[in-house]
This record gives structure tokens, C-alpha cells and sequence, in this order.
């Protein structure tokens, strides 16, 4: 499990620019970790990497999608001000 843990976090690491999936795949290393060192196996340092990496991904996973909605969000509004400006702007 800690073999698989570590993996799964240096993987999510590399997929942390598309969140969702990203994101899935640093939550299952850190589960993944948690329970290796929650069954005491010799792995213990994979086990931490594991966490540590999947948790850094998983960080890095919901800042790009928070950064994400907002900019969408700010699209939404910069459009609507560009409609308003439109219809009441400078008349010529």
C-alpha cells in the first residue's frame, strides 16, 4: 500500500494541472498512505511520501480550480459590464 501511495502522489503531482482528475488521484494516495502507516508496515517512509506528495498535489489541484471558477466567474461579470457599456456608453 505504501508503494502504491507514493506512486499515486508522484502522479498526482504531475496531473495537478487538470484538477479534477488530478485531484482524484492525490486523494486516493493519501488514503492510500493513511492506511499504511495506520497498519504499521515496514514502509513507513513511502507511506509518508505518499502523503506528503498527494497532499501537495491535491493543494496545488484545488488552487488551479479555485483560480479557475474565479476567472470564469470575473468572465462573467467583464462580459455583462461590456454589455451594459454597449447599450449605455458613448452614444456617436
Amino acid at each position: 500500500m505504501a508503494t502504491a501511495a507514493i506512486t499515486l502522489g508522484i502522479v498526482g503531482l504531475f496531473t495537478w494541472i487538470i484538477p479534477p482528475l488530478g485531484l482524484l488521484i492525490c486523494i486516493v494516495g493519501i488514503i492510500l498512505g493513511t492506511l499504511a502507516l495506520l497498519t504499521k508496515t515496514p514502509n513507513k517512509k513511502r507511506a509518508i511520501a505518499g502523503v506528503v506528495t498527494g497532499s501537495l498535489g491535491a493543494v496545488l489541484s484545488m488552487l488551479i480550480l479555485t483560480i479557475g471558477i474565479t476567472a470564469l466567474g470575473m468572465l462573467g461579470i467583464f462580459g455583462e459590464f461590456l454589455e451594459q457599456f454597449m447599450l449605455y456608453g458613448p452614444q456617436y
